[in-house]
């Protein structure tokens, strides 16, 4: 198994080529100390200080994290990518595409794209999971296939304002829709959003401010085959162009 851990965001990468034998792309956490009284965090407790004025807390820190230079990232053919961890490309504003993402990746970790603000597209078609503010403030990108996750986290999607595509149609096996996912999604031009769940059966609730502000959704789509128990507060609050759930 190969695995990226980190490279550090000094590094003026335009574009990264991602060997076909990498299956993980992770990140790192560190021990630091945060001062009690003042609540500033150091690398390591000073000689003048002690023990008991320190509480060791833990940073984590992305792959790719705030590599404002990266434009691009290519796997490469045969790419056996399983997973992308939490904050992986965090902070990257100037991504744009992630080509060459293959079958086998099903695991977007928390915070993994968050304020990537130009990632335009990625191809999300067999992920499983999305964690929790996976894609938050990704405000270009256009559209996601959903067909195979099982898990939105919250605030995946939110305010993911370009999105003009959802796609869940072929989804059967959707279960857990996070709080506020796509809230604020869906809001720049003028295209109505369709967003498909006839097929799901295992979700059981829509959950608070799920899809609030979205003002571009159109559509939800429901059947005799849901198993819907409940629609949270707010979940369509200010979605002012929906016509339909059901």
């Amino acid at each position: 198994k190969t695995t990226i851990i980190a490279i550090s965001p000094k590094v003026k990468l335009t574009t990264v080529k991602i060997p076909s034998t990498v299956k993980s792309i992770m990140g790192y956490s560190r021990v630091m100390y945060q001062n009690n009284s003042n609540q500033t965090i150091v690398d390591q407790i000073p000689s003048t200080g002690s023990e008991s004025d320190y509480t060791k807390v833990y940073q984590s820190y992305g792959a790719f994290q705030d590599m404002v230079s990266l434009e691009t990232v290519i796997l490469e053919s045969g790419s056996q990518l399983q997973s992308i961890g939490g904050l992986a490309f965090s902070g990257c504003t100037t991504l744009k595409t992630i080509s060459g993402l293959s079958s086998s990746l099903d695991y977007i970790g928390v915070s993994a794209f968050s304020n990537c603000t130009n990632l335009e597209s990625i191809d999300t078609t067999n992920v499983v999971k999305v964690g929790d503010n996976a894609f938050l403030n990704c405000n270009k990108l256009g559209s996601v296939n959903l067909s195979s996750v099982v898990y939105i986290g919250n605030n995946a999607f939110q305010n993911c304002s370009s999105l003009s595509s959802v796609d869940f149609s072929k989804n059967t096996a959707l279960a857990s829709i996070g709080y506020a996912a796509f809230m604020g999604a869906m809001t720049s031009g003028s295209t109505t959003v369709k967003i498909d769940l006839s097929n799901v059966t295992l979700l059981r609730t829509i959950p608070n401010s799920a899809f609030q502000n979205c003002t571009n959704l159109g559509s939800v789509v429901l059947s005799s085959s849901n198993n819907l128990v409940a629609i949270g507060t707010n979940a369509f609050s200010g979605a002012t162009s929906l016509t339909q759930v059901g």
